[in-house]
């Protein structure tokens, strides 16, 4: 496709608050040069991220249907669909832009993320693997191919994967917990507990770069200490289980299981009274 020979600025170099600044000037080439793609798909990225997501659609939608033979344009337009939820038609987007000749590792990563997330995890893994052939160092392949797995249980690959993606990536949490629950899958609690142990130290030194992903409890430290304490006290380590317990219970005192748990592990601990304490002071809701 034909570039404008000024420079172009990327949707990634507004700010935040310079979204409206963005549309404008996205708008305005588009006025001076109604023929140039990239303005529209930068437009629909901002449009994404301002949540108007039938504006963003319509961008795409007029890419796609002005150059069809395009493959950037069915990957955004596929971006979009995975972003709304609309899989089927993500997956039928990055299958284009592969048909189309341009079979990078981000489309494979994208369809397999969109198998994932239809439990269609065969598909996943399949379109994964070919994006790890692609770029071997892909840390979201091996972490999302590592989740993958988890979901089969197949466990011994999906700790390998992640490990890799751990490697890969040191600062990228997310692989650190879903290692540790697959590492608690398997019974292997010693190394949960360190991973769990290095996402919390993470949180606490504010170096925890990538979302967390913890199942409807995003970005919460109180339920890390809550399940690092669920799985010390599997180890049989009471008392670091109690202690661990407390510190959820420190940060959120309406935290109702916390205070069972740890009424749970001062029972199993020969602690009677503290765990009758606990049993009868829990919030009640």
């Amino acid at each position: 496709m034909e570039e404008k020979n000024n420079v172009f600025k990327m949707s990634l170099d507004f700010g935040e608050d310079e979204y409206d600044e963005a549309i404008t000037y996205y708008s305005n080439i588009i006025l001076e040069s109604p023929e140039f793609p990239d303005a529209y798909l930068e437009r629909a990225e901002i449009f994404t991220w301002k949540n108007e997501y039938d504006k963003a659609l319509k961008d795409c939608n007029f890419v796609v249907e002005k150059y069809p033979g395009w493959s950037p344009s069915y990957y955004h337009r596929g971006i979009l669909f995975f972003r709304y939820g609309k899989y089927n038609n993500a997956i039928d987007d990055f299958n284009k832009m592969i048909e189309f000749g341009n079979k990078s590792n981000n489309a494979y990563e994208m369809l397999g993320k969109s198998y994932f997330y239809l439990d269609d995890y065969n598909k996943a893994i399949e379109a994964l693997t070919e994006s790890i052939k692609l770029n071997p160092s892909s840390v979201i392949s091996y972490h999302w191919r590592g989740k993958t797995y988890r979901k089969l249980a197949t466990y011994e690959f999906a700790i390998e994967d992640l490990t890799k993606a751990i490697v890969n990536g040191r600062i990228y949490t997310d692989a650190y917990y879903d290692r540790a629950v697959t590492y608690e899958n398997v019974g292997k609690y010693k190394e949960a507990i360190d991973d769990y142990g290095n996402i919390i130290n993470r949180f606490l030194n504010n170096e925890h770069v990538w979302a967390i992903t913890i199942e409807n409890n995003p970005n919460n430290l109180c339920y890390l200490y809550n399940h690092r304490g669920v799985i010390f006290h599997k180890y049989g380590d009471l008392f670091s289980a109690i202690s661990d317990f407390t510190k959820s219970i420190n940060i959120d005192k309406k935290y109702n299981t916390a205070y069972i748990n740890r009424a749970i592990s001062f029972y199993d601990n020969g602690e009677i009274e503290n765990a009758l304490d606990d049993f009868q002071n829990k919030p009640r809701y």
